[in-house]
């Protein structure tokens, strides 16, 4: 259980971190960074699917689908959905790799 530990504390020290990386980079350094990202998604969806002769209909159902993730966007939540989804991914991982590592016990200790 210890390789166990050691990881998920390693997780969730760097999830919190890089959560709070992201927070302030919203925040403070390029707040339109997220709009701008969705914007692109959302050509480069299109124009893709235009390209393989998606009816309209299906076009501006996936369109919609980008408009409905924009509004519902905040930097706060991301914050605490980067921390939950990394750490729970992270304590999976962990748990494999620490079925793996053995560690010998010493027998004069």
């Amino acid at each position: 259980w210890q390789a166990f530990n050691t990881g998920l504390l390693i997780v969730i020290f760097s999830s919190v971190l890089a959560s709070f990386y992201n927070l302030i980079f919203n925040l403070f350094i390029d707040p339109g960074y997220m709009d701008k990202l969705i914007e692109a998604q959302k050509n480069w969806t299109f124009d893709f699917l235009t390209n393989l002769g998606t009816p309209e209909d299906k076009i501006e159902e996936a369109m919609s689908k980008y408009e409905e993730q924009a509004a519902n966007y905040s930097p706060l939540k991301a914050f605490f959905q980067g921390i939950y989804v990394s750490v729970i991914f992270g304590a999976i991982l962990c748990f494999i790799t620490s079925i793996f590592i053995k560690r010998n016990q010493n027998p004069v200790a």
